[in-house]
């Protein structure tokens, strides 16, 4: 299976988010319905990453990997819960489609995700953030360097398959390469079956007063 979502379905996201985005004045927040949200400039990822790694050099890749997790293990249950409120189901291939669209609609990229087997791949033929600053500067890296978005999409499918997925970057466009690509494959229990993810996950930001 391979998703990738056409032009329609983004400017359809973006429509979504036009029409239940706020300003709760009293609060000083944008929300996304009652979620409160921060749209950013781009270039607050590759900040956070450079700084980052002046302070502790190598280990800015695995602290930023980290906290990407998280929150796309949290948009995952977010995503489904509002399927289910809207159609009474999930549907995996219609999540993943509005994966990939709402990504390009919040400035991240346009993405494909495809699924060969237990394997995924996530491919961005205009970057990710961090990569497309590197570009826009004209610098290089000698390593991969979307770490958060590597983060990110190892959470959401670990918590679509109900299995532990662990993610590479094996192409980025700061590494000189065309485009960026993310592999991810289940992580294996002593050389045995995949690790089935533990319930429950990391809890959810409590948003009410």
């Amino acid at each position: 299976m391979r998703v990738e979502p056409t032009e329609k379905d983004i400017q359809n996201v973006h429509k979504i988010y036009l029409d239940q985005s706020n300003i709760d004045y009293a609060k000083g927040q944008l929300k996304l319905g009652d979620l409160p949200i921060i749209w950013a400039r781009a270039d607050l990822l590759y900040d956070m990453y450079i700084e980052l790694k002046k302070i502790v050099g190598d280990s800015a890749n695995p602290l930023m990997q980290k906290m990407g997790k998280p929150y796309g293990r949290n948009f995952f249950r977010t995503l489904g819960r509002a399927f289910i409120a809207a159609h009474g189901k999930t549907d995996e291939e219609a999540l993943l489609n509005f994966l990939a669209a709402e990504n390009a609609v919040i400035g991240w990229g346009r993405i494909s995700v495809e699924r060969s087997g237990d394997r995924w791949i996530v491919i961005s033929p205009t970057g990710f953030p961090v990569a497309q600053s590197f570009r826009a500067k004209k610098m290089y890296s000698t390593v991969p360097v979307d770490s958060y978005f590597l983060g990110y999409f190892e959470g959401f499918v670990s918590e679509l398959s109900e299995v532990v997925y662990v993610g590479k970057e094996t192409k980025c466009i700061a590494l000189g390469d065309d485009y960026c690509q993310m592999i991810f494959e289940p992580r294996k229990k002593d050389n045995g079956p995949p690790k089935r993810l533990d319930k429950p996950a990391e809890p959810e930001p409590d948003y009410s007063e």
